[in-house]
């Protein structure tokens, strides 16, 4: 009886042993599954702004560039025929609609519903113009916006470029119910592709930070070390790093070479590297 209690205790010690191991070890992959969704997350929010920032500034392209003061300028127009454009003037103030309607496909195969509302100044000699947004019932791929921002538009910064400063307070609604909201700065500089070119023809540089509350309620901030490079003819942000500090794990997220792919790496900040694949965006 002796010989079996020795027995019994060391290989219930053993057997402890694998069972805390394993579990830790689950604990371990899960935590980790859950920082890659909760990254992808972050990045779909990221990337429905991105676009946000892009329609706005065609839109408001398409509006300046069509005057009869620019008709001269041969310009791809941005907009596609279902959606209809208003444009009202009253004490030197530009007010411009768009309705997208029920659903719009738009040349990138993005599909828009609803308005977007700009108002400006109309003085065309201004050197900065500021532009405040507005939205109604206004969705990106079933995704809606809402909330407030504004823009301050420089026509030619010290490189010679188109420069715009977007500040936003957004909240982002997916049909599920789950809401991202986002408070911050981005700067957008037209790098190439000019305003006579056509809108696939667009490169801008990307800048500032801001920060979020995700799907799943954490909070985040996100400033840009190295700027983002987004080709409008490409679904994703090619190049660039942000470093993104959050409650549960923090690193920097690299979009690579240049090339336009759906892949990105997250660092953290014990130099485990993972790839994170980047939401495209789709009606879903």
């Amino acid at each position: 009886m002796m010989k079996k209690t020795k027995l019994f205790y060391p290989v219930l010690l053993l057997m402890l042993v694998f069972l805390i191991a394993g579990c830790e070890s689950e604990k371990t992959i899960d935590e980790e599954q859950v920082s890659s969704e909760t990254i992808a997350s972050i990045e779909d929010a990221d990337d429905i702004v991105d676009e946000l920032v892009s329609i706005l500034e065609e839109v408001y392209a398409d509006e300046e560039f069509s005057t009869v003061a620019f008709k001269e300028e041969k310009r791809e127009k941005f907009l596609p025929e279902c959606a209809v454009k208003t444009v009202e003037r009253e004490a030197g103030i530009k007010n411009v609609t768009i309705d997208f309607g029920d659903g719009c496909t738009m040349k990138n195969d993005k599909v828009l519903k609803g308005k977007v509302l700009m108002s400006y100044a109309s003085d065309r000699s201004l050197k900065t113009r500021s532009v405040t947004h507005g939205y109604e019932g206004f969705y990106i791929n079933d995704k809606k916006i809402s909330g407030e921002s504004s823009s301050v538009k420089v026509y030619s910064n010290e490189n010679g470029n188109r420069q715009t400063t977007f500040t936003e307070a957004i909240l982002i609604t997916w049909d599920s119910g789950e809401t991202a909201s986002r408070e911050g700065t981005r700067i957008t500089e037209l790098i190439s592709g000019g305003e006579q070119e056509g809108w696939a023809s667009k490169v801008y540089e990307i800048s500032g930070s801001w920060t979020s509350t995700s799907k799943s309620g954490e909070v985040h901030s996100v400033e840009i070390t190295e700027k983002l490079r987004k080709e409008l003819a490409c679904r994703f942000i090619v190049s660039g790093v942000k470093e993104i500090s959050k409650t549960n794990k923090s690193g920097t997220l690299d979009f690579g070479d240049g090339s336009c792919d759906s892949k990105a790496t997250f660092t953290d900040l014990d130099g485990v590297i993972e790839e994170i694949e980047l939401q495209k965006n789709k009606r879903k």
